[in-house]
């Protein structure tokens, strides 16, 4: 008979403490994750704001740059309900390869969890 780790009393508990440890972190992760994207769509609807009012903007190559932070998919929600940088082709390419970049990440990190 082959004694399996998980049928050890001791190591079962270690094993269920560890699920619970990387649940938790998993749940840190998600927040973060959310509030950094949140923020990148107010980023978004800060600068739309300051270019209707003619007002110094934010360089495109930060908006860009804070959706391949982690912003991917605030910054492609704010390009389309707020309409800010539609018309710019490296917008319209660069922002949704970041979302798409970082749904993969987030895909291939909760499928090995």
């Amino acid at each position: 008979m082959i004694l399996r780790i998980d049928q050890i009393p001791v190591m079962r508990q270690l094993i269920s403490s560890l699920r619970y440890s990387v649940l938790n972190d998993l749940h840190i992760i998600l927040i973060a994750f959310s509030i950094w994207n949140i923020m990148v769509f107010v980023i978004y609807a800060y600068d739309k704001w300051r270019a209707r009012r003619k007002q110094y903007r934010i360089p495109e190559i930060t908006l860009i740059a804070l959706a391949f932070a982690g912003g991917g998919i605030g910054a492609l929600l704010g390009m389309f309900a707020i309409r800010h940088k539609t018309r710019h082709i490296k917008f319209r390419i660069l922002i949704p390869l970041a979302a798409l970049i970082q749904a993969g990440i987030a895909f291939l990190f909760l499928s090995n969890g």
